[in-house]
């Protein structure tokens, strides 16, 4: 079996790394942030640091496909995420109004997502993935790319990474899962590999998130499938996460400075009360 290195512990690294655990591989997965992980769902949202990933705290969606390749691949995974609190949303149980239709089909039952927030999935994935034996986790920073100086066809064989202090972790598959901000046209170029192509557009929105937990005795809205709505200058939806969490998402236009102010707690509040479809969500009451 073959000796793998993953470049960062978010969910695309963890990913990796389960998946190359369950076919006998040794990984190491290289993680720049050091802080320990909490001890809870709730502490993790909370207290768990995760500066190499901003987006953690915005809403998340984990669609079917991925729930299914869980159900698949990584059953023990998808039961620790229901004792996490995680829940499952099956979408032929709220079928639109509209739907005229609703005689089941077959691969009905594949139509189920996931409820939960990004941390907890986070958080649970990585203690699934390096309870594995063979996945350990290395806290520090990659500054390179080692080769071994005998390129195929004029392209570079990498066989491991340099660290920040001068280490280097050897092995015969390098993944990159570093994220957007991925210094790896530098360290190809490092290594004389030709440039990389690469395409970068702005999506032109920024997106307002909060997140809100229900009162004790209280319950969700009814609800007839997914709360979203765009109205051209705004876009909103609701996201259901675990342990009775859920949270509000704005997308507004990046260079509409008057809506800019959806940033900050009190217009958030405003706007979602002033909708229809967010008001009952954000009753003192519930």
């Amino acid at each position: 079996m073959a000796a793998a290195l993953v470049i960062g512990a978010g969910v695309a690294g963890l990913g990796s790394a389960l998946a190359l655990s369950q076919r006998g591989h040794e990984v190491t997965v290289v993680e720049r942030d050091t802080t320990s992980v909490p001890d809870s769902p709730d502490a993790a949202f909370e207290q768990w640091e995760r500066r190499g990933a901003p987006q953690v705290r915005h809403s998340h969606a984990f669609l079917a496909r991925l729930r299914n390749l869980l159900r698949d691949r990584a059953p023990d995974v998808l039961a620790h995420l229901h004792d996490a609190g995680a829940s499952e949303v099956r979408f032929v149980d709220q079928p639109p109004a509209t739907l005229e239709d609703r005689e089941s089909r077959p691969g009905d039952e594949d139509l189920v997502a996931l409820a939960c927030r990004r941390t907890t999935f986070e958080w649970v994935l990585r203690r699934d993935t390096l309870a594995a034996g063979n996945v350990r986790l290395v806290e520090g920073s990659v500054e390179r790319l080692l080769s071994d100086g005998s390129p195929s066809a004029g392209v570079p064989n990498v066989v491991g990474v340099g660290m920040a202090g001068g280490d280097e972790l050897r092995a015969d598959l390098v993944i990159d899962a570093s994220g957007v901000r991925s210094p790896l046209p530098k360290w190809l170029a490092g290594i004389g590999a030709g440039p990389v192509a690469d395409k970068e557009k702005d999506t032109g929105i920024v997106y307002s998130s909060r997140f809100y937990r229900l009162l004790p005795g209280q319950e969700l809205p009814i609800q007839e499938g997914p709360v979203l709505g765009d109205l051209d200058y705004l876009k909103y939806a609701v996201f259901v996460g675990d342990n009775r969490t859920f949270s509000i998402t704005f997308g507004l236009q990046a260079g509409d400075a008057e809506l800019r102010q959806l940033l900050r707690p009190g217009p958030f509040t405003v706007v979602a009360e002033s909708l229809p479809g967010l008001r009952p969500w954000i009753q003192p009451t519930r």
